[in-house]
């Protein structure tokens, strides 16, 4: 069986530009998680568990709630 692709100019514009969509969310995302560990969360562990709640349910808006407004409450580590 020969198992040939043949993509054209627009299909391949197209996966490029898909692919950077869903490359960039995730990279927000991974990188709020590892920002929100090397915060110190001193006596309020349940406001960091609210947060992973938060980016895990609605990812790209709870990433950017913490990076623009809840990060700068916590000091780094």
């Amino acid at each position: 069986m020969n198992a040939c692709i043949n993509l054209g100019s627009q299909e391949i514009v197209l996966l490029l530009v898909l692919g950077i969509v869903w490359i960039i969310p995730f990279a927000l995302i991974i990188y709020t998680l590892i920002d929100l560990f090397k915060r110190d969360f001193t006596n309020k562990s349940t406001e960091r568990i609210l947060i992973i709640f938060l980016i895990a349910f609605v990812p790209i808006l709870g990433s950017l709630i913490y990076l623009f407004g809840l990060r700068k409450e916590y000091p780094l580590k």
